[in-house]
């Protein structure tokens, strides 16, 4: 962040959070589905990108030679 901004802002006092609700209504109209379980599935998410940072790697420097050099 700018220096000068940085200053002028760490100078304001934070005021006190306010309490969380006790309820949330939603609108009658929002429908949607459950959310997904916690769990990874099975099989993964085809997808889903190999992790790591040897395959990010490899990724960028595809990307690199193709998308960024043309």
């Amino acid at each position: 962040m700018f220096t000068a901004c940085y200053r002028r802002w760490s100078r304001e006092r934070l005021r006190e959070p306010l309490p969380a609700p006790d309820a949330v209504r939603m609108p009658a109209a929002a429908t949607g589905e459950e959310p997904p379980s916690r769990g990874r599935p099975a099989d993964g998410s085809p997808g889903l990108a190999a992790g790591g940072e040897t395959a990010g790697r490899e990724r960028f420097a595809g990307w690199a030679r193709t998308d960024l050099a043309g």
